[in-house]
């Protein structure tokens, strides 16, 4: 099963701007970012396995995006270095 769709975007976006967040010790984008995932009812999508919805392109993408937020963090941390 293939799943290309606006909300493997939206999982991956959303687990690299709380995990950004979080890496930088910016703990108001972290709490804005859960309260968008909570109210936004992304969490319980999330969480819910419906047929026909392909779950690992939701998980991957939110990997991603936790990948690419620390992947950032670290590029920026290299050139304060410089």
């Amino acid at each position: 099963m293939v799943d290309f769709g606006a909300s493997v975007f939206t999982y991956g976006l959303l687990a690299f701007l709380l995990f950004a967040g979080f890496f930088r010790s910016n703990f108001s984008s972290v709490v804005e970012t859960v309260v968008v995932l909570i109210f936004g009812d992304v969490l319980w999508t999330f969480l819910t396995i419906e047929h026909g919805v392909c779950w690992s392109g939701h998980f991957f993408s939110f990997v991603g995006g936790i990948i690419a937020a620390k992947m950032l963090k670290i590029s920026q941390r290299e050139k304060t270095i410089d």
